[in-house]
């Protein structure tokens, strides 16, 4: 794991917002995109996209 990610990690186990926000921003697309090319459609994303 590379520091960042380290550093990422311990700050969203401290429950800080900004870290949550940048955290969801960086992955969630990517989440997303890996989702949509299991053969689900774009116009009806996946529930666990939107409840992660």
């Amino acid at each position: 794991m590379h520091t960042e990610d380290l550093a990422l990690v311990r700050r969203l186990m401290s429950r800080d917002d900004a870290a949550f926000r940048a955290y969801f921003d960086d992955y969630f697309p990517r989440l997303f995109r890996f989702i949509l090319r299991r053969g689900h459609r774009k116009d009806k994303p996946p529930s666990l996209v939107l409840l992660s």
